[in-house]
């Protein structure tokens, strides 16, 4: 098993002598923000194809102009639970955004304006996808609506999951217990939790790789 840190995130790259990341395979990078982890991908020679997510339209254009290729697909939306329209709270800064109200690490969100929100079943069926090697989270917060409202038909299509839980961030209802819950809530899906890493983050792989 040969598990890589990618950015902050660990993720599988092979098991039982299969290779689970390449260029080949198809990567959701939900709170792409500055496009650490895609510049990490690729720095470790992987050139997957790769639809990032960032509603923060600062870091968008970013993105854009450093990472928007024929395999890198930058949307402008907020991975949610619902298609339609959501808020989106920023930091003075205008370096961090969440979808829910509250604080980024030290930092207040106090700016706020109305942004696309799409799902990872639209996105799916958008382009028309089959599968998803690895879904990447790390949305301050809004880790919580999506996991809970992911389709059963989808999660057998997602491999891998490597996510940064943001829990007591001024989040109704969002703290530890609720944290070991989802974690619970994954399990059943029929994932196996593989590691725990920095920043609240956890890697889990659906049995069936595992089991090769």
């Amino acid at each position: 098993m040969n598990i890589k840190k990618i950015h902050k995130q660990l993720i599988l790259i092979e098991c039982n002598d299969k290779i689970l990341i390449d260029d080949e395979s198809i990567i959701f990078d939900g709170g792409a923000n500055k496009g650490d982890f895609i510049k990490a991908l690729h720095k470790e020679g992987i050139n997957p194809i790769i639809y990032a997510y960032e509603p923060n339209l600062k870091l968008y254009y970013e993105l854009i102009k450093n990472y928007e290729s024929k395999k890198v697909h930058i949307n402008k939306k907020a991975l949610n639970n619902k298609v339609g329209k959501t808020i989106l709270y920023i930091d003075k800064n205008n370096q961090s955004s969440s979808t829910m109200e509250g604080k980024v690490g030290n930092n207040y969100l106090e700016d706020k304006y109305q942004v696309k929100s799409t799902t990872i079943e639209e996105e799916m069926r958008l382009h028309r996808l089959d599968r998803i090697d690895l879904l990447k989270l790390n949305i301050e917060g809004g880790e919580l609506v999506i996991m809970e409202n992911i389709p059963d038909s989808i999660y057998k299509k997602i491999n891998q999951i490597t996510i940064q839980f943001h829990p007591n961030k001024g989040i109704e209802n969002f703290d530890m217990d609720k944290v070991y819950e989802l974690e619970k809530f994954i399990l059943r899906k029929g994932y196996k939790f593989i590691k725990k890493y920095k920043h609240m983050g956890r890697l889990f792989v659906r049995e069936e790789i595992l089991n090769g």
